[in-house]
């Protein structure tokens, strides 16, 4: 993300901002949360350090050194302690926060929807437990370094590093819904995430509280301190790890979400696209059968034989473009979802406005049966129609002229059940065998109608079948497909 350059009062007042709401923090979380001193379980001072500096840039990391220093150093009375080693530990602070805006933004994971698994793993970890590290480890070696008692150093320095990468955790993502970003996928988040994010940290807050309070009234009990402190830190560590699996599994569905919508709008834009193709396409054939309509008649009137059967020849050829081409753009848009969601009744509205021309003109009869109530699938409008639509054309050239096609829907549990039968042929063994496949059917298509079928039926998540029909005694074309159904629905 590319820094704007920003005057030096707007800097000062930045840098005062985001020390003033570190300290306020800092105070609060060390009177709600403290019971020995720096043992802090729940420190978001450390989520606001990492925020201001992803969001506002390098040029807030002296606040947060600062801020931290003021932290460290002095109690809620108001006391101060001037120790060195708070200087370092508060450069530690704010490297800590330059750390984990370096690796998120090298790893780009600001512009990641999160919905792979890795990818939502190491965004957690880069910016809890894994980057929420140098502020803990600068006060480990202090601890060393004087000569201290090593154990209980230890112990505090690892309550640091649980305490800032839970804080982390908790107020990082909340800041990147909540401020400006230049990453547009956490504006589209906000809607979503904001309320259960915010529950979250009130919840987590709230319990750790309830730890603390809990500590103290056993703490006076001197024999149960030092298991006490066993038994606080496996409750911190738990409490992050709670986080961790809380907060991923929000980014997780909410990126799911977002790459659903992304799929969406690219889908909607491929339709377009290829039915414009297709117009382009279409347009010149039509004109080309046009002229080669009259070419033929201008040879019958000459009685010309030869050329006359050489046109025919060339009209079917032109008729088998036609329809290759319109397969092409069937089978492109059963893979695009136009819709969320598609209605039977206006799909067989529109499934018999596109085929009775074709039809009537062989004087074929399709019989529809549907249930009553109106049903929505789960499925785009337009793949549900092509998908109809294929499979009529298909009974119907497998009819032939005077044939018989009937169309049967009905709802059974939360699917919908579709079955297409014909008076033709119907399929043989080995057909049925590689229904999954483009096949040559038995009337001579090349099918890609069942093709474009199988894929709609695949995005659908349903299932397809053929067999004999029993009534007609030509092929039965089966499929099952997921309803969309409401609590008052399946109650009936």
């Amino acid at each position: 993300m590319p820094e704007r350059p920003r005057s030096f009062r707007w800097l000062l007042l930045l840098n005062l901002a985001v020390a003033g709401a570190y300290l306020a923090l800092a105070m609060q979380a060390k009177l709600a949360f403290a019971w020995e001193a720096i043992a802090v379980t729940l420190w978001l001072p450390a989520g606001l350090a990492n925020g201001a500096v992803l969001l506002f840039g390098p040029a807030v990391a002296p606040a947060v050194a600062f801020a931290n220093l003021i932290g460290s150093a002095c109690d809620t009375a108001g006391h101060c302690t001037a120790d060195p080693w708070f200087i370092p530990i508060a450069m530690a602070a704010a490297g800590q926060a330059l750390l984990v805006r370096a690796v998120l933004h090298r790893q780009r994971l600001l512009h990641d929807s999160l919905s792979r698994i890795p990818r939502l793993l190491r965004f957690l970890l880069l910016a809890g437990p894994a980057g929420c590290w140098p502020a803990a480890a600068t006060y480990a070696v202090s601890v060393l370094a004087r000569g201290g008692n090593v154990e209980p150093g230890l112990t505090r320095a690892l309550f640091w590093w649980v305490g800032d990468s839970l804080g982390s955790l908790l107020l990082l993502p909340l800041l990147l819904v909540l401020l400006p970003l230049d990453a547009p996928l956490w504006q589209e988040r906000r809607r979503v995430l904001l309320r259960p994010l915010l529950a979250q940290v009130l919840l987590l807050g709230l319990v750790t509280f309830l730890g603390k309070e809990l500590a103290v009234s056993i703490a006076r009990v001197p024999g149960l301190v030092e298991p006490l402190q066993l038994l606080r830190l496996l409750l911190s560590v738990t409490l992050l790890m709670v986080a961790l699996g809380g907060v991923g599994l929000l980014l997780h569905m909410v990126g799911i979400m977002l790459e659903s919508q992304r799929q969406l709008r690219r889908s909607r834009l491929a339709a377009d696209a290829a039915g414009a193709l297709l117009h382009e396409i279409g347009q010149p054939l039509l004109r080309l059968h046009l002229l080669m309509d009259r070419l033929a008649e201008a040879l019958k009137r000459r009685e010309e034989p030869g050329p006359l059967a050489e046109v025919a020849a060339a009209q079917r050829e032109l008729d088998n473009l036609s329809t290759t081409s319109r397969g092409i753009q069937e089978l492109t848009l059963s893979g695009m979802r136009d819709t969320t969601e598609a209605s039977l009744q206006d799909a067989m509205a529109t499934l018999q406005a596109q085929v009775s021309a074709s039809l009537d003109r062989l004087d074929q009869q399709l019989r529809l049966s549907l249930p009553t109530p109106e049903l929505r699938l789960a499925i785009g409008q337009a793949q549900l129609e092509a998908a109809l639509r294929n499979l009529v054309l298909n009974a119907s050239q497998a009819a032939g002229e005077g044939g018989l096609i009937r169309l049967e829907a009905e709802r059974l549990g939360l699917e919908l059940i579709v079955r297409v039968e014909d008076s033709g042929p119907g399929f043989d063994k080995q057909a049925s065998a590689r229904i999954g496949s483009r096949m040559v059917s038995s009337w001579g298509g090349q099918g890609i109608g069942l093709l474009i079928v199988r894929r709609v039926v695949d995005e659908a998540e349903g299932h397809l079948s053929v067999r004999r029909s029993s009534k007609l005694g030509g092929a039965c074309v089966v499929l099952q497909l997921p309803l969309i159904t409401t609590r008052r629905q399946q109650k009936r």
